[in-house]
């Protein structure tokens, strides 16, 4: 999936972001919305790996 509208770009994932996903996935604060007040427990490479 790619879409942009002006300088808003919405792409799939790729293994490239697995770092920074790996950061917000385990920040209660952001996941808390998802059910995971404490984050999900994924590391980086387990991310990458999915």
């Amino acid at each position: 999936m790619l879409l942009k509208y002006n300088n808003l770009t919405i792409r799939n994932a790729t293994v490239n972001d697995a770092e920074q996903l790996a950061l917000w996935w385990n920040d209660g604060k952001i996941m808390a919305h998802a059910g995971f007040p404490n984050g999900t427990g994924q590391t980086t490479d387990t991310i990458a790996d999915s």
